[in-house]
């Protein structure tokens, strides 16, 4: 199986491969220019049942194949847009992994949204979710807004 893991830069996608790997593929701007390849072998108790009864010459483990995508550079800095040769190889995978930044991307000289941000100050500053309720847009609301 080829899982590719796709993502914008410096979202954490070679984190995620050496993680999954065990390999030190360069992360951040070391190693943004070519693609990392991985291969795990899995580990099936099963499979060691089955070579145990039957002493084969050769024991074959199923294998994962990782590929952690460059982002593209086709379009002058955008960060939507994928060349042809990324969109071919993406193709070529039988799954994808969408990774997502989870922290603030230090990197950006534009300033974050702050009205975009699911989490209010208030709620920022140590307080605990006691006594609150999660609405249905995920967001937290306090019991005195029910």
């Amino acid at each position: 199986m080829k899982v590719g893991l796709t993502g914008f830069a410096s979202a954490g996608k070679t984190t995620v491969f050496n993680a999954l790997t065990g390999l030190q593929a360069p992360t951040g701007s070391q190693g943004e220019s070519r693609r990392n390849l991985g291969v795990i072998k899995v580990p099936d108790a099963r499979v060691d049942a089955l070579a145990a009864h039957y002493a084969p010459r050769k024991t074959t483990y199923a294998e994962v194949n990782f590929v952690d995508f460059p982002p593209s550079r086709a379009a002058g800095g955008r960060r939507a847009v994928l060349d042809a040769e990324t969109v071919a190889q993406l193709r070529d995978a039988d799954a994808l992994v969408e990774v997502v930044r989870g922290f603030p991307d230090l990197t950006s000289r534009r300033s974050p949204p702050s009205s975009s941000s699911p989490i209010s100050p208030s709620s920022r500053s140590g307080s605990s979710a006691c006594g609150r309720r999660r609405g249905t847009s995920g967001r937290r609301f306090s019991s005195s807004a029910s």
